[in-house]
């Protein structure tokens, strides 16, 4: 996990195709921070999601994953 941050997240958003689909609530690293996290040359996983997402987020004091009943 290098060079991570909302900076980095937004250039790369910016290298987007914006007509793009991607499926939010993917659990297997299609969804948008698991495309960057691939663009980073990391594997989805959920600690390193959850840390790609405090990166680029902020610190999340709630869950992180879409499926979460809580969302």
């Amino acid at each position: 996990m290098s060079n991570v941050s909302k900076y980095d997240f937004t250039s790369w958003l910016e290298t987007k195709n914006p007509d793009e689909e991607y499926k939010f609530s993917d659990g297997n690293g299609c969804c948008l921070m698991g495309q960057y996290m691939t663009s980073k040359g990391d594997e989805w996983s959920f600690p390193l999601y959850a840390n790609y997402v405090n990166a680029v987020l902020g610190e999340q004091n709630t869950s992180v994953m879409s499926s979460d009943p809580r969302i």
